[in-house]
């Protein structure tokens, strides 16, 4: 948890849109109404019927609208979703209707949910939940396939953003695409049983031909029996289709993209600082003045000057400086054996960021301020990709040499 402007916030700062305690109590209100809204039938008596979620889903999706505009209010009161957000959100969500028809859910293919997983992951959850409702929405109209089941199409695709937002967040690298991937196969099968449970109780004859017992829903019965009906009936005629598919597709988009698409995002939400709150200081708490108080330095600079502040660790202060002098000979000589690095807590190869980041991209820093001795610094980081971006760096010195560096939005 953390606080921004006086607010409690949850959520890492590296989280680009992080839940304020509003926009959770509405989240989990949501939640509560929505899960009603697929298990209502278990608990009451109603009679199969051709019509299915006929009559009732347009009160359903009229119902959804608000909670959205709720939400998305609830967010913006607290600075979790900006204007910034709000762009992103039309961007993914615009991305995700293009995706859809790709595979258009045959045999479970099914290429909108890699991006909702990958997207709650880095925006948090109630950006998840915002952009799930909202990307089956555009999808449904770019597709055609706008019927009584898309607000339970738009409510599962927003627990799954959601859930995205709610994973561990200290867990990075190579053990987070695991994560993501194992999250895609449990949600893969998880919106299968949701929305079979939409239409289940309202089917007619739902026996099969390769299965003996009675897998219909039964108007009155104890909700044990037809819970255990309707879970035979979700593994006899979805689970080892539909669903593995979905899962399967999730699985590899995950695996084989995600990496990229994570640092893509995260990039994007640095460049964008969501939910950042302008402050205004004396420019002497961020820069050291060089020289005494008249005449000038021995560089020629006045001496009333302010020059960024060179960092206390002398190790540190030679890896900035060549940084800032574009000399990677002097970078790497700075570095130990094996040395390692992270970017926004995703895992990177050292020699690739450096070229792609600093040295191929005239990156500079500038340091703002310091902590534990120099090893801590808060710096201004420009290159010719990024433009300016506000960063934090970690720094593990071993023997006058730079070991590991851990790097991401300040």
């Amino acid at each position: 948890m953390t606080a921004v402007g006086g607010r409690r916030r949850w959520g890492r700062a590296d989280q680009a849109v992080r839940l304020g305690p509003r926009s959770a109590v509405v989240l989990g209100l949501a939640s509560v109404a929505g899960l009603m809204m697929f298990v209502w039938p278990l608990l009451v008596r109603v009679e199969p019927q051709s019509m299915q979620h006929g009559p009732d889903a347009p009160f359903v999706f009229i119902g959804i609208l608000p909670v959205l505009i709720v939400i998305v209010l609830a967010e913006l009161s607290e600075g979790g979703l900006d204007s910034k957000a709000l762009a992103m959100v039309g961007v993914l969500s615009a991305v995700n209707a293009a995706l859809r028809p790709l595979g258009a859910g045959t045999a479970g293919i099914e290429t909108v949910f890699f991006l909702l997983v990958l997207s709650g992951r880095v925006f948090g959850a109630g950006f998840g939940f915002v952009l799930g409702c909202t990307s089956l929405f555009a999808s449904a109209l770019l597709t055609a396939g706008v019927g009584p089941w898309l607000p339970f199409q738009m409510l599962a695709s927003a627990w799954i953003g959601m859930g995205a937002g709610l994973l561990p967040r200290r867990v990075t690298g190579k053990a987070e695409i695991a994560m993501l991937a194992g999250y895609g196969i449990v949600v893969a099968y998880l919106f299968g049983f949701l929305m079979n449970l939409w239409f289940w109780p309202f089917i007619t004859d739902a026996e099969v031909s390769y299965h003996d017992g009675h897998i219909s829903y039964v108007p009155g019965a104890p909700v044990g029996d037809n819970l255990h009906r309707f879970v035979v009936f979700t593994l006899l005629t979805s689970t080892a289709g539909w669903d593995t598919g979905r899962a399967i597709t999730n699985t590899v988009a995950i695996l084989v993209i995600g990496p990229a698409v994570l640092a893509t995002l995260r990039r994007a939400s640095r460049r964008a600082s969501y939910g950042a709150t302008p402050t205004f200081a004396a420019p002497v708490d961020r820069f050291r003045r060089a020289g005494g108080a008249l005449g000038r330095n021995a560089g020629g600079r006045p001496a009333d000057q302010e020059v960024p502040m060179d960092p206390t660790d002398p190790t540190v202060r030679a890896f900035v400086a060549a940084i800032n002098a574009g000399d990677r000979t002097a970078f790497d000589a700075l570095l130990a054996p094996g040395a390692t690095m992270s970017d926004d807590g995703t895992e990177r190869d050292l020699d690739s960021w450096v070229d792609k980041e600093i040295f191929f991209a005239d990156g500079r820093m500038t340091v703002e301020s310091e902590q534990d001795g120099g090893l801590s610094l808060v710096a201004t980081f420009t290159n010719s990709t990024w433009g300016d971006m506000r960063t934090r760096w970690r720094f593990t010195v071993e023997d006058g040499k730079v070991s590991r560096f851990d790097t991401g939005q300040a």
